[in-house]
């Protein structure tokens, strides 16, 4: 059984997608669910637009998870990240949090990180 579930989002249709299903499995598991965005703020000029860009997408994920979660009756922990996708995602926010289930959605293409 699952305890900590770790969903990672891009507010691509895709990360819904994978958003609502974390929520769903939390629930049906009565796991801790923990919502995160990692945005890799290295590939922007200005570190001011940077952290204006961050707010903006961070409020539009937690209102879209905010919705999601009050339909279901589930609670959650957010986090915004800073830093690699490709190394938080997949290792060092597991392994900080604990988490034993990690679930996300194709990759939306809302990063800014390339291939």
């Amino acid at each position: 059984m699952y305890e900590h579930i770790l969903v990672a989002v891009d507010g691509s249709e895709q990360s819904d997608q994978a958003l609502k299903k974390a929520i769903n499995f939390a629930t049906h598991h009565n796991a801790a669910l923990l919502i995160t965005h990692v945005m890799d703020t290295a590939n922007f000029d200005f570190p001011v637009i940077a952290g204006y860009v961050r707010k903006e997408l961070w409020d539009q994920y937690n209102k879209t998870a905010e919705d999601l979660l009050d339909k279901s009756k589930e609670e959650a922990e957010t986090l915004l990240k800073s830093e690699s996708p490709r190394f938080e995602i997949p290792e060092k926010v597991p392994k900080e949090y604990g988490i034993d289930l990690l679930m996300v959605g194709e990759r939306g293409g809302n990063t800014t990180e390339d291939e």
